[in-house]
């Protein structure tokens, strides 16, 4: 039996007991995971193709570790110009083991009960984003009026400036 699923943007095929890397998932190690995309079943020769998903399938994995993979370099190079840029990047990603293929969706039932936890968290999160804009917000408008007060005390200065000008044309005459 396997299965194909998708996450991440990408598709893998799976089995019972496969270990694969996947990008990174939002769970610490040891917690299992369901997958609800799953995109086709075989068993015993029977094909389920689903037109995108098939309903009510999962799978369940075991996240093993998180970790980042290797190194990437990356070369940027215009030619007649001496520009050259040199990046690197580690794309970070989770080792799952598949635990279970599921049609009959009993792992969908789970995932639901889960899904109101879900919801909250992420009211929490968003919560938290609103708060980080206010604070954005009130930086920008100090920061404009700091750069008000720099103009106007620089453009005093100008204005000290000519005034003692107009003084030394005077006294010169």
């Amino acid at each position: 039996m396997f299965a194909v699923i998708e996450t991440g943007g990408k598709q893998f095929r799976v089995q019972k007991g496969d270990k694969i890397k996947v990008e990174k998932l939002p769970l610490e190690e040891g917690e299992t995971f369901i997958f609800d995309k799953i995109l086709l079943i075989s068993e015993d020769g029977n094909i389920n193709l689903g037109t995108p998903l098939i309903k009510e399938a999962a799978v369940s994995g075991k996240i093993l570790s998180n970790g980042k993979d290797k190194k990437i370099n990356v070369l940027k190079f215009q030619p007649k110009k001496r520009l050259t840029k040199k990046k690197g990047h580690r794309q970070f990603f989770s080792e799952v083991e598949i635990l279970e293929i599921d049609l009959s969706g009993k792992l969908i039932k789970k995932v639901e009960k889960t899904k109101s936890t879900l919801s909250i968290s992420s009211k929490k999160i968003k919560n938290e984003d609103s708060n980080d804009k206010d604070k954005k917000e009130k930086i920008k408008k100090d920061s404009l009026k700091k750069k008000e007060t720099v103009k106007a005390s620089v453009s005093d200065k100008k204005t000290d400036s000519s005034e003692k000008k107009s003084v030394k044309k005077v006294s010169q005459k």
